[in-house]
């Protein structure tokens, strides 16, 4: 069979486009399908969708779009992606996972069952002990406590911030008393801060003296109040056993995931 140099040339150089270190193109191709497997599994996570959405409805429309606009050779790179139910699961895990490993504030921590082997301020405080233990926080630079009025968490007696009282330095208790007075919460609105503190010092004077130094603002219902309505739109009747720590971290969280490391951490493996 009679053949040109360079069709020998152009054959010898395939391997070498086709090589599979971290230079080639399989690799490259592989790495970017694993990045927009995060990318759209983030999509889900933040919209609060179930997991089934990704492999019935945002795969085959990415696959109709592409080959329409792209052709069947496009498509064909769509189809490796893999979007099924364990995969987002498993990609949202990591993401929360790395978010965790952030430095944040007022963010989302974790959450949990409630045993209901005790009383329900009982349940939360051992909840909220053994997180603080196990990616030990510092308990004494808790300065509030904040809930949704239910007797459970703010019972004078047994609720979960007078538990928390007997479990944070002294010094700080009285913040934890005075941010659940309605009446110095209405004097806050209407005297300047300054002028408040003068005022509390008479009831609460040595949180006041910390406070002329430092001023500290009421702790606000809103993080609690929008993380419990994202956990029923996430925990629906057909998901109601689902572990939901994961999700909640990823779409409550203003620190956003860093998908590029978290490609590069992978090993990449094309999809069947």
């Amino acid at each position: 069979m009679d053949k040109s140099k360079p069709f020998f040339e152009a054959k010898e150089r395939e391997p070498k486009r086709a090589k599979l270190d971290s230079t080639g193109s399989f690799h490259i191709q592989a790495q970017a399908i694993t990045e927009a497997s995060y990318v759209l599994s983030y999509c889900i996570v933040r919209d609060k969708k179930p997991y089934t959405i990704g492999e019935t409805l945002v795969k085959p429309c990415l696959l109709e779009c592409t080959k329409i606009i792209l052709g069947d050779k496009a498509a064909q790179k769509i189809a490796d992606l893999s979007l099924s139910d364990s995969t987002v699961k498993s990609k949202i895990n990591d993401m929360s996972t790395d978010i965790k490993r952030e430095t944040i504030e007022e963010e989302f921590l974790f959450c949990g069952p409630l045993t209901a082997k005790t009383t329900p301020a009982a349940d939360v405080m051992n909840l909220v002990s053994d997180f603080f233990s196990k990616e030990h926080l510092n308990r004494g630079k808790l300065i509030g406590v904040c809930a949704d009025g239910a007797p459970a968490m703010l019972g004078c007696r047994a609720g979960f911030a007078q538990c928390n009282v007997h479990e944070i330095p002294e010094q700080l208790q009285e913040f934890l008393e005075l941010t659940n007075n309605s009446a110095l919460k209405d004097d806050f609105k209407e005297l300047s801060i300054e002028h408040f503190w003068v005022q509390a010092q008479r009831l609460y004077p040595n949180i006041s003296l910390a406070a002329l130094k430092m001023l500290i603002p009421f702790v606000s219902t809103y993080l609690c109040e929008s993380a419990f309505s994202a956990m029923l739109t996430i925990k629906s009747k057909s998901r109601n056993r689902l572990e939901v720590e994961a999700d909640l971290r990823c779409a409550l969280s203003t620190t956003t995931p860093n998908i590029k490391i978290l490609v590069s951490s992978k090993k990449t493996q094309k999809s069947h």
